[in-house]
């Protein structure tokens, strides 16, 4: 079992009781993580105002170094990086992962609800994901035109009777 000296208790212990630091020659912190959890509670305060001074006074690098590597992950990753998008987007819109969002492709078939056509529609990359605006609860898999006709009649079903009326009535 390998031992370390705490840089500050100066106890010898097992190097499970330290942080890695890659910075550091053996890859270990120099206090263990009790003495520096101690040492973070003691210099909290002190920590939150010199972290938020850093991040001020290196916003432009921080932002830089983001980028280039966000550039760099897309390029290596284009496939798997858009997978990801697409999974933060159907989470934050409407609650889905986009494991769900393909089972309940699936299981319609790969058709859209409404009209069953297989593409997506319009300008549209994927079939749309249609959910109530006052429940957020998702109802199904639509393609882009049928999601927008919905849209546009604010989900209401007799605006869209009306117009299919319409529809019928000046269709000579």
């Amino acid at each position: 079992m390998d031992t370390k000296r705490c840089g500050t208790c100066k106890e010898i212990k097992c190097i499970s009781k330290f942080h890695a630091d890659k910075h550091r020659p053996d890859g270990l912190c120099s206090s263990c993580k009790e003495c520096r959890k101690k040492s973070v509670e003691k210099n909290i305060v002190a920590w939150r105002k010199y972290r938020r001074q850093w991040y001020a006074k290196n916003k432009k690098r921080i932002r830089e170094v983001g980028r280039k590597s966000q550039a760099q992950r897309w390029a290596k990753h284009p496939e798997h990086m858009k997978r990801l998008r697409r999974n933060r987007r159907l989470g934050d819109c409407f609650g889905i992962s986009l494991a769900e969002y393909n089972r309940l492709l699936f299981l319609q078939g790969g058709k859209c609800l409404i009209c069953e056509t297989e593409k997506p529609g319009g300008c549209k990359t994927y079939m749309s994901v249609d959910h109530n605006h006052t429940t957020g609860k998702v109802r199904g898999i639509l393609c882009g035109n049928c999601n927008t006709i919905l849209g546009i009649a604010h989900d209401n079903p007799e605006r869209l009777r009306k117009a299919a009326d319409y529809l019928e009535e000046h269709s000579q």
